[in-house]
């Protein structure tokens, strides 16, 4: 007769990603899932930091030019996505 012997240690996670842990656990559940503080903190910061950014370059720029193209394509894309 042949025993395996297996160890294995429970390792926590910090307080703060326990307690992001439990929130994206929470929103899986609940039909409320857009109501939920850190998804909505997320979106908002998310879409400063995106809105930000057009702001590094100046508009009169090739540069910026073709960032606006990539982002209208993306957004046609992820509208396109979406519907699918």
């Amino acid at each position: 007769m042949i025993t395996i012997k297996s160890k294995f240690h429970a390792r926590l996670i910090l307080t703060v990603l326990a307690f992001l842990s439990i929130k994206n656990l929470s929103a899986q559940t609940t039909t409320a899932i857009y109501l939920n503080p850190a998804i909505v903190f997320f979106g908002i910061s998310l879409l400063f930091f995106v809105m930000s950014a057009f702001w590094m370059f100046l508009p009169k720029t090739a540069l910026f030019k073709r960032g606006l193209y990539f982002t209208f394509a993306g957004i046609v894309l992820t509208i396109i996505l979406i519907i699918l």
